[in-house]
């Protein structure tokens, strides 16, 4: 089971460094009902693994009340992620992208 569907209560939520999370498969990190999670910042920050794909997903999963987005350093992400998270996070104020190639 999740941390996210365990913490309907958390905020914030940073990965950042964790060098084997990738968010590829839907689900395969979390499965949320997006009704009962109020995250308002996400951290995937130096994630060498993340991947367009991935940032999809969490905008898709997660996105729903974002305020703010740190994809700083990762390598693997493309315009294409970026696109992703406007399309999905309405609320977003804040994105950090700092080293995106």
């Amino acid at each position: 089971s999740s941390i996210l569907t365990k913490c309907h209560l958390l905020q914030f939520f940073s990965v950042s460094g964790c060098k084997l999370l990738t968010f590829e498969q839907p689900g395969a990190q979390f499965t949320l009902d997006p009704r009962k999670i109020h995250l308002k910042e996400v951290n995937v920050s130096d994630l060498s693994r993340l991947t367009d794909v991935g940032l999809a997903n969490i905008a898709c999963n997660l996105g729903q009340n974002l305020t703010k987005v740190d994809v700083s350093g990762c390598k693997n992400i493309s315009e294409n992620g970026v696109q992703s998270i406007f399309k999905r996070c309405k609320k977003l104020m804040i994105l950090e992208v700092i080293g995106l190639c």
